[in-house]
């Protein structure tokens, strides 16, 4: 049984989110974009949920609607990026790093050779994205 949401709007969708994204980890065809997905009875509970955690933000339900979406899409989103970056990475013929090496030394993109430089991450945390997404979220419908 799942554990029960926090009485938080922004923890419960959060939460919601970390379980879809582990969900999708564990079943990764679900994310399979060449189909059409499927609704059975958890997309439902998952809906239902997610409306349920969203009516304490006490916005109308076609806004609802629209936030459950989108926090759907950042999560999906975030999963099939990361898949296809892992995906590439078993690609021991990837010609992209070189040729992205070589592009950078040209000098003709001085803000992605510092990010490079600095370090910069192929894949935002998960965490914060869903951070900044429910942070406007919040200021749309709060502010």
């Amino acid at each position: 049984m799942e554990e029960p949401l926090p009485d938080d709007w922004r923890e419960a969708i959060s939460m919601i989110a970390r379980r879809e994204y582990e969900t999708l980890l564990r079943h990764p065809w679900m994310a399979d974009l060449a189909t059409r997905p499927r609704v059975g009875p958890n997309a439902l509970r998952h809906g239902e949920q997610s409306l349920a955690a969203l009516s304490r933000l006490d916005i109308g339900m076609k806004d609802a609607a629209k936030v459950v979406m989108a926090v759907d899409h950042y999560m999906t989103g975030y999963f099939v990026r990361g898949r296809l970056l892992r995906a590439r990475g078993d690609d021991t013929d990837d010609q992209s790093e070189p040729y992205m090496h070589d592009m950078l030394a040209t000098g003709s993109y001085p803000r992605l050779q510092r990010a490079h430089k600095e370090g910069m991450d192929d894949q935002e945390p998960f965490e914060q994205g869903l951070a900044w997404l429910l942070d406007g979220i919040e200021r749309e419908y709060r502010g």
